[in-house]
C-alpha cells in the first residue's frame, strides 16, 4: 500500500541510479508526500531523469530541495521538463548545482 508520509528528508544520503529509480517510482504517485528534501544526495544529470518523472506524475508535492548536488546544466534542463508538467510545486531549491550562465 501507499505510505502515509508527508515529508521525506534524504539529506546526505548518497544515492546511485538504482536507488534513484526505486525512490522516484515509489513516490511519484504518492498522495501524501508534500515535502521532499534531496540536498547533498549525489543527484546528477542522469539521475535527474528519474526526479523529473516524479515531478511530472506527483500532483501533491509542494516543496522540492535538490540543492548542493551535481545537476549541471543538463540535469537542470531535465528537471525543467518535469516541472513543466507539475502544477502543485510551490517551492524549489536548486542552489549549488554547478549551473552556468548558459543553463541557469
Amino acid at each position: 500500500g501507499e505510505l502515509p508520509v508527508a515529508q521525506l528528508d534524504l539529506c546526505g544520503c548518497f544515492l546511485g541510479i538504482f536507488e534513484w529509480t526505486t525512490l522516484c517510482r515509489t513516490w511519484e504517485r504518492n498522495r501524501h508526500l508534500r515535502r521532499l528534501v534531496l540536498r547533498r544526495t549525489n543527484l546528477d544529470a542522469d539521475c535527474a531523469k528519474e526526479v523529473a518523472q516524479l515531478l511530472a506524475n506527483n500532483r501533491r508535492l509542494r516543496l522540492l530541495d535538490v540543492s548542493n548536488n551535481r545537476l549541471g546544466d543538463a540535469g537542470a534542463e531535465t528537471l525543467a521538463h518535469g516541472l513543466a508538467a507539475n502544477r502543485a510545486l510551490t517551492a524549489l531549491d536548486a542552489r549549488q548545482n554547478g549551473l552556468t550562465a548558459a543553463g541557469g
